[in-house]
């Protein structure tokens, strides 16, 4: 999903599951993907999890 700001930002962001929300943040030069295996764990755990870019 892309959020867009009214000065033209884009923020790319994706929300998985449902429950309790964890955020995962990345460093510099990271990405969203680099969360993929952790994205699993706790959404078949019964967590809602936001990555972003």
């Amino acid at each position: 999903m892309e959020l867009r700001t009214d000065d033209g930002l884009r923020l790319n962001y994706q929300v998985v599951g449902y429950g309790q929300s964890l955020i995962f943040i990345h460093g510099f030069g990271g990405y969203q993907q680099v969360w993929t295996r952790q994205v699993e764990y706790f959404t078949s755990r019964g967590y809602q999890v936001v990555t972003y870019d």
